[in-house]
């Protein structure tokens, strides 16, 4: 159940006061169109809506920031108050605005990511508004000379701004402090701030998603994304006849031409805000609202809250005019994530927005932009760890790959250093804005280095990539950006060859984000997950494709973490400085890791396996009878190729074979058994296996009456080829019978000649 106060008179004509100081339409906000994910659609494909739509949803789930991103919403309300899991309504002066809501979004961020816990962040305002218009180099010393200049004749409070503008300067570290470092209370015209205090801060802005209106599905993307953020600031008109002070509605109609001249922050949602509760000489077609958090004390509207019409002029997908119907996501992290921001673009201006089609700000799909950074410390053993890299662009359904080069040895060529990244960070962006990409595995990196960060970036349309660049000029009569961009800092590559922005006064929005080392004396070095043979010393053994990233914990813990990575012998493999190995051919190989200055070290011992390039069975062919069983052996070639898993397998149903080779007739045919290298299927050897029952053969002694009967032919086989054969299984044959009777005849006759001989000789 919503609940409707009616607002106080006094808190009512602050407010007026607050929003009528005269802001022109050129002056406070910046005229730029950035492209739309539908125009990206559009060249990948021109079929039906609901082919338009899938692809939509493909695209915008490629980013990290979308990646649970679905095309239904089944809450019709959400509003954060329910359970008090928004930060309070704040209270601006003067004009103002637009540092409330960009930090207002950003509180919710913080909100968001720490559920359950009793944190109630609190930034602000008042450091945003002052360090915005009081430039002061960042400590490195990269922005010198950069930043942002009143030419408004006005003070730094009235001025204004808006959350283009925000986006950049809270990218540069300008902000978000503690409210305590510089209260918003205490804050003037005349106030003057130590130079110390420019980044003392709380928090730092990690990405920024302009969410465009005039695109499809935006407003489900909005909503999926406040539930992720928090919050996401607007900029829109206010004026008083459009807002209905009893039901706390707001809606001015779509009117191109009108300037915005407020901001505040998107919390939530009413699917079926009535749209009679707007007032009745200026109602929307239908019913929804943006629950809308604003910056003028509880007193004002419902709690501090008002409700902005889904049809309103600034999020109405049809206002084509310069900077309207957009919303600005910012996703802040504690401050305490990153030491130091290397970083050139020094000044909040958005060149690009003034100049959306310059060739000087877009690179071809497949070409990169690079800045180049010198590690600041000098003292001996100054380390650093290079742990994530911000872009910033004006396009949107981009992927990119990300790749660390160090040590240049052409200055000219980002490139020409050391790849310290084994593979490139890759990942996708949604909508135009700015972007943090961490590095899986940081880069340690010693004082006096150079670095290049290398950002090779692709459309799918194969259109050209719109980058966010630095440069000096000036916005309306309001304000002047400047930035000293030197040669040899910042670079584009245009169909492979790198050329040097500051031909042009231009440095890309590429920054680098690294954590400080120690100088605590190193003790010992333990390898992760590297085993130990029985004398304790370490090894490893790898196949030919495999790749390992070496990590090591040195001791003590307060010590710098920083191994560095060399081999013995790089034909048999290879690593970088980084600890990333890569084999190169069979054999035996040494890589030593040891710290910044060689306290300790550590060896590993490595074995590049050799891989079989064939197969040899032992048997290639088999006459078994069903039911008869013979065991098959295979022998990997070359003789010293390294034991991998054998795949038996049989072809056909007369015989089967198990994982051991052990092969089992079960009727008559024939089978083929192959052997094969899981890894390889291609890598084989075949055993062809024929089964056949053995045959009992009976010869029988012909009858003489059938003797003249049998053909010659089949004679003269029993006696020339069966004979033989049967012999050989022990059978009887018609020639041992002829030999038998000869045998015993001529035995009957001298057995006969004996007895005669004895019944007449004998006598005589």
């Amino acid at each position: 159940m919503k609940r409707y106060i009616k607002a106080r008179p006094a808190a009512l004509l602050l407010f007026l006061a607050l929003l009528f100081i005269p802001v022109s339409a050129e002056g406070r906000e910046e005229e730029f169109e950035a492209p739309g994910l539908s125009e990206e659609i559009e060249a990948l494909e021109e079929e039906t809506p609901r082919a338009k739509e899938k692809e939509f949803y493909r695209l915008l789930n490629k980013d990290a920031a979308l990646a649970g991103y679905h095309d239904g919403l089944a809450q019709s309300v959400y509003d954060p108050r329910q359970s008090g899991k928004v930060t309070p309504v704040r209270m601006q002066r003067s004009n103002t605005c637009w540092a409330f809501s960009s930090l207002a979004a950003g509180e919710q961020s913080l909100l968001q990511k720490a559920p359950g816990q009793d944190y109630m962040p609190d930034l602000s305002e008042a450091h945003l508004t002052y360090f915005f218009y009081h430039p002061v180099a960042d400590p490195l010393g990269n922005t010198a000379g950069d930043g942002n200049y009143n030419i408004s004749g006005e003070d730094f409070t009235a001025v204004g701004s808006n959350t283009v503008f925000s986006t950049f300067a809270l990218a540069n570290w300008v902000g978000a402090a503690a409210e305590e470092t510089a209260p918003f209370s205490e804050l003037s015209p005349e106030t003057v701030y130590d130079g110390a205090l420019a980044y003392a801060d709380a928090a730092h802005l990690q990405n920024a998603y302009w969410i465009n209106f005039k695109d499809m599905e935006s407003v489900n993307v909005l909503k999926q994304m406040i539930l992720q953020y928090g919050a996401a600031a607007v900029n829109f008109y206010w004026g008083v006849p459009y807002y209905n002070s009893g039901s706390f509605a707001y809606y001015s109609p779509l009117d191109e031409k009108r300037a915005n001249n407020h901001s505040a922050v998107i919390v939530g949602w009413d699917d079926a805000f009535p749209k009679e509760r707007f007032n009745a000489s200026s109602r929307p077609p239908r019913d929804g609202a943006w629950i809308v958090k604003n910056s003028l004390g509880e007193g004002f509207g419902d709690g501090g809250y008002f409700y902005l019409s889904y049809e309103d002029s600034a999020v109405n997908p049809g206002n084509t005019s310069q900077n309207r119907a957009r919303a600005y996501v910012f996703d802040f992290e504690p401050s305490d994530n990153y030491d130091c921001n290397y970083q050139y673009d020094g000044s909040a201006g958005a060149y690009n927005t003034i100049h959306p089609d310059s060739p000087l700000t877009r690179v071809g799909s497949g070409d990169c932009i690079a800045n180049v950074f010198m590690v600041q410390g000098e003292e001996a053993g100054h380390t650093e760890v290079l742990k994530a890299v911000s872009f910033a662009l004006f396009d949107t359904a981009v992927t990119y790959q990300i790749q660390i080069y160090k040590n240049l040895s052409d200055p000219c060529d980002p490139e020409s250093g050391t790849a310290m990244l084994l593979s490139p960070v890759a990942g996708s962006t949604s909508y135009a804005g700015y972007y943090t990409a961490p590095l899986e595995i940081p880069v340690t990196l010693r004082g006096g280095d150079t670095f290049a960060v290398v950002i090779r970036l692709e459309k799918e349309s194969g259109g050209p990539v719109n980058y966010f660049v630095d440069k000096s000029y000036q916005n309306g009569d309001w304000i002047s950006f400047v930035n000293e961009v030197k040669e040899g800092q910042s670079f584009r590559s245009i169909n492979g060859a790198w050329e040097d922005l500051a031909l042009y006064g231009i440095t890309a929005r590429v920054k680098a984000f690294t954590d400080m080392g120690k100088n605590v004396p190193a003790k010992q070095i333990v390898p992760r997950g590297i085993e130990k043979d029985l004398e304790g010393n370490y090894f490893l053994s790898l196949w030919p494709e495999d790749t390992y990233a070496l990590l090591a914990d040195v001791l003590p813990s307060a010590a710098d973490q920083t191994v560095y990575w060399e081999t013995s012998d790089a034909s048999v493999v290879t690593v970088d400085a980084a600890g990333n190995i890569l084999p190169a051919a069979g054999g035996t190989a040494f890589i030593t890791g040891h710290t910044s200055f060689g306290e300790c070290t550590v060896k590993i011992k490595v074995t590049v396996l050799k891989r079989a390039a064939g197969l040899e069975l032992s048997d290639t062919r088999l006459k078994l009878n069903p039911g008869d069983s013979a065991l098959l052996s295979a022998r990997l070639l070359p003789e010293d190729a390294c034991p991998e898993e054998i795949v038996w397998e049989a072809d056909g149903a007369a015989a089967s074979v198990d994982a051991s080779g052990a092969v089992t007739a079960a009727c008559e045919g024939k089978s083929t058994i192959r052997a094969f290298l899981k890894r390889d299927p291609s890598i084989y050897s075949d055993c062809k296996v024929t089964v056949k029952k053995r045959e009992k053969q009976k010869n029988k002694r012909p009858k003489p009456e059938d003797a003249g009967n049998i053909p010659s032919d089949i004679k003269s086989q029993e006696r020339e080829e069966g004979a033989q054969a049967i012999r050989t299984e022990g059978a009887k044959t018609s020639d041992t019978y002829c030999e038998k009777a000869a045998f015993w005849a001529v035995l009957f006759f001298v057995g006969a000649g004996l007895c005669l001989y004895g019944r007449h000789g004998g006598k005589g």
